[in-house]
């Protein structure tokens, strides 16, 4: 099938793209030609920016249309008047952070969304989940049963540029006292591997499945993830002691979850409900895996230690100087 990606060469689009070019579709990308150009041999790349000129794919017709790129409304709307009815099947990339979570511990695609308070123009905290609803709305009404929403959680592995796994595999591999929260080994992590998610939106795409569904980690806590780091510390050869802090000791220092301790929820957050999702195909490969290959992908581009996520150096330090320090 002849598919049309927008954007297609950082993360989830590169991985969208390589598992298509390996299920036998054709991919052209429409992008501005910033990130990795060329990096898909035999891949038609169509240079554009999508808030400006959209004749060029407009003029042409698609089987498919994966959009992963949209963050405001006008980028849906004028990407749905180029395409007018020329497409068989639109897959639109949305998000989790579409709910309004409120007292709900698992959210299913029917629960509660969130409504913009204000029209800033700007994609931020506050604004990124009620402009995706937004975004889902104009492809649900114009594409109707033709329409695919994926509203995927933290999405992790090699090409990771946010950095929200990297953290593990790099503070593993530097050894020595590690920080780690204690009491937390029956709470939720998330992140599902965007090789899992590829595979997940191939499948939909081969079924021509419609709908809307969310696509996150199956289920996984963070003792998991201290089993799959003393794994791979192993498997590196690197001494690693944990050591281990009650989270409340650590929230009063200001240490985050998420932000400081990178894929645990913090206790009030909701995880998406992948039960229809699963129902269809859903699949996720071991976290092991996801550790192996990102650190893989951190030697090879000779990427820095994460600064986006995790504690640095020096912090770490102090907290374990003050831990050590109460006797």
């Amino acid at each position: 099938m002849k598919i049309l990606m927008m954007g297609g060469t950082q993360f989830v689009g590169r991985a969208f793209t390589e598992e298509l070019l390996k299920a036998g579709h054709s991919v052209t990308h429409f992008n501005r030609g910033k990130t990795a150009p060329g990096l898909f041999a035999g891949v038609e790349t169509i240079v554009g920016d999508r808030n400006e000129d959209l004749g060029e794919i407009a003029a042409r017709e698609w089987d498919i249309v994966v959009d992963v790129n949209a963050y405001l409304p006008h980028q849906t709307e004028r990407l749905n008047e180029a395409l007018t009815d020329s497409v068989q099947q639109f897959v639109f990339v949305s998000t989790i952070s579409v709910y309004d979570q409120g007292e709900t511990q698992k959210l299913d695609e029917d629960g509660p969304l969130l409504e913009l308070k204000e029209d800033t123009g700007e994609v931020t905290a506050e604004t990124y989940g009620a402009y995706k609803v937004i975004c889902e709305g104009e492809v649900l009404d114009h594409w109707g049963e033709r329409a695919t929403i994926l509203r995927p959680g933290v999405i992790i592995g090699p090409h990771d540029h946010t950095d929200r796994f990297a953290y593990w595999p790099w503070r593993v591999r530097e050894g020595g006292k590690m920080l780690i929260p204690g009491d937390q080994n029956g709470m939720a992590i998330t992140g599902l591997d965007v090789r899992d998610f590829a595979e997940f939106l191939a499948l939909v795409i081969d079924r021509r499945i419609s709908g809307i569904f969310n696509v996150d980690k199956l289920s996984a806590t963070f003792g998991d993830l201290r089993a799959t780091m003393r794994q791979f510390a192993v498997e590196v050869g690197v001494d690693v002691e944990e050591v281990a802090i009650p989270m409340e000791w650590l929230l009063e220092r200001e240490v985050r979850q998420w932000v400081h301790v990178p894929n645990l929820l913090p206790r009030d957050a909701s995880l998406g409900d992948v039960t229809k999702a699963v129902g269809v195909g859903l699949k996720e490969r071991p976290l092991i895996d996801s550790m192996r290959d990102t650190w893989a992908w951190i030697q090879e581009t000779h990427r820095p230690r994460p600064e986006k996520s995790g504690l640095s150096v020096e912090r770490e330090k102090e907290l374990l100087k003050e831990w050590y320090a109460q006797g």
